[in-house]
């Protein structure tokens, strides 16, 4: 299967994620979409919502809705959230799917999610 067939979806719109998304240019911009729980903060959500305005991305409301129909699953969070987004996220992912876990969280951290 092609990479041009694949739903991408990023958990967090930081400085990762945008930057990952950005290294691709407009190549993938319509298979992207993303899900950070600032979107649910009165101080933060403006500054989510232009990200990914700037990045011609798609946002979602929920972390169900972000990974339920995603093949390509990156977790760009902070180490202190690693283990919950993982823990949350795999309710919803569907069969086939790949989960990235691109943080620095300790390795410990990351053997608790297996």
């Amino acid at each position: 299967m092609s990479i041009d067939s694949y739903s991408i979806a990023f958990i967090g719109l930081g400085e990762a994620a945008s930057s990952i998304i950005s290294g691709w240019g407009n190549l993938r911009n319509n298979q992207i979409k993303a899900y950070d729980i600032k979107l649910h903060k009165v101080e933060t959500k403006e500054e989510i919502l232009a990200r990914a305005k700037e990045l011609n991305i798609h946002i979602k409301a929920s972390m169900q809705e972000l990974v339920k129909d995603s093949d390509l699953i990156f977790s760009t969070v902070t180490a202190d959230q690693a283990l919950k987004v993982a823990r949350e996220s795999c309710q919803f992912i569907k069969d086939g799917a790949y989960f990235f876990d691109l943080n620095s969280c300790a390795p410990s951290s990351k053997k608790k999610c297996i």
